[in-house]
């Protein structure tokens, strides 16, 4: 029983982290900013995906929530008026075209 929790644990934390990835690639493919901290988070996920079966799984579930814990940390420093966060804890990047008059101010 506690194995089973622990997989569907495991499972929404790599859920929302693909959910991070996804509006913070379009973040950065919309803006061009590679922060520092998103750039390593990224290697991160991708060395975890390739490792994490060597992992037992309560290991797995802790380097997941660091992985989580370092893309909240993102859009904090991008600001969360940047994203909108849905009920179903999916995270979409707002593409904010600039309007010639918002750089003349």
């Amino acid at each position: 029983m506690k194995q089973k929790n622990q997989e569907k644990i495991l499972q929404e934390l790599m859920k929302q982290n693909l959910r991070y990835q996804l509006a913070l690639e379009d973040y950065e493919l919309d803006t061009g900013n590679e922060l520092d901290l998103l750039m390593t988070t990224w290697g991160k996920l991708n060395i975890f995906r390739k490792t994490r079966k060597n992992l037992t799984l309560e290991k797995q579930i802790q380097e997941a929530k660091i992985i989580q814990e370092n893309f909240k940390k993102i859009v904090n420093k991008i600001g969360k008026e940047h994203f909108i966060f849905y009920d179903d804890g999916d995270i979409n990047y707002i593409w904010k075209k600039l309007k010639k008059e918002d750089i003349n101010e």
